[in-house]
């Protein structure tokens, strides 16, 4: 498209531009998946992950999409300390799946899974050694209902250090209007979710705070 532009900005403490460059390449999508003093992280359509060299703007790829069969879902990412955690299960709405690879060339180090749909969005402890997992799954109760949790897992074995109930959204008329919309970490034991629900129908302009939540987990 004539005119489109997609601007990779670095940021100061303060708030104020230290770097903009034009990341786009013609007919490519592009997200980024994470940052670090030297790179920034991103996964280019029908590429894989690049690292993009903030000081020069030089890009090298790390994974290639075929290496890991992920395509697309590459973009349902998160890097650090050396690993990469991407969504490998497609559209299977019963099994979230997610595997651990090793940034240096995308060998994968373990596969992890919840019961459940992958929700926005899987987040890599600052270590590496843990993963956040948002997941959705059917309401017992009810069926037209919808339950979000967030799991924390071991990414060297799988095994869940911690799994929280978070909310439900329930449907009217057939759509939903809330879910998990982001996920951070506090430090290497603790993770902070937060949780948005729009009121159906919506009736005016809402402030954030009337419509989310966050919600604290912890490891033990």
């Amino acid at each position: 498209m004539a005119g489109l532009s997609i601007r990779l900005m670095v940021l100061g403490a303060d708030g104020r531009v230290q770097r903009s460059r034009e990341a786009r390449v013609k007919g490519q999508t592009i997200t980024l998946v994470g940052a670090d003093e030297r790179y920034a992280y991103l996964v280019r359509d029908h590429v894989g992950l690049v690292t993009h060299e903030l000081a020069t703007g030089r890009e090298k790829v790390l994974i290639r999409s075929s290496t890991v069969g992920a395509g697309p879902l590459l973009s349902s990412a998160d890097v650090a300390a050396g690993r990469m955690v991407t969504v490998t299960s497609g559209f299977d709405m019963n099994r979230c799946q997610v595997d651990v690879l090793r940034l240096a060339d995308g060998t994968r180090q373990s596969r992890l899974g919840v019961n459940g749909d992958c929700a926005q969005s899987i987040r890599l402890s600052p270590d590496g050694d843990l993963v956040a997992i948002p997941y959705a799954r059917t309401n017992g109760a009810d069926p037209r209902s919808r339950d979000y949790r967030v799991a924390i897992l071991d990414t060297a074995t799988g095994q869940r250090r911690a799994d929280q109930f978070v909310g439900t959204v329930g449907a009217i008329n057939g759509l939903t209007a809330g879910g998990t919309w982001g996920t951070a970490w506090v430090d290497d034991t603790t993770v902070r979710v937060v949780w948005a629900q729009l009121p159906l129908p919506a009736r005016k302009v809402y402030s954030v705070s009337e419509v989310s939540r966050v919600v604290t987990v912890s490891v033990q």
